[in-house]
């Protein structure tokens, strides 16, 4: 999947690519702070911690997904 194709998945179809392991968190993350940051001048975001954001993408998820 292109990162565009990425950002514009539902919820419930990132969640199911997620449990399918067909995406990362890594690769949705990094596909979700690009929307982001070509579309900084509309506003839509106060505050973005990119790095924060990594971090916990890396981590092994503690507890499933719903």
């Amino acid at each position: 999947m292109t990162v565009s194709t990425l950002a514009d998945l539902s919820l419930r179809d990132a969640v199911a690519g997620l449990r399918a392991g067909e995406i990362t968190p890594s690769e949705l993350l990094e596909a979700c702070l690009a929307r982001i940051d070509i579309t900084r001048e509309l506003g839509a975001f106060v505050a973005v911690d990119g790095a924060g954001a990594r971090r916990q993408a890396r981590e092994p998820q503690s507890a499933p997904l719903h």
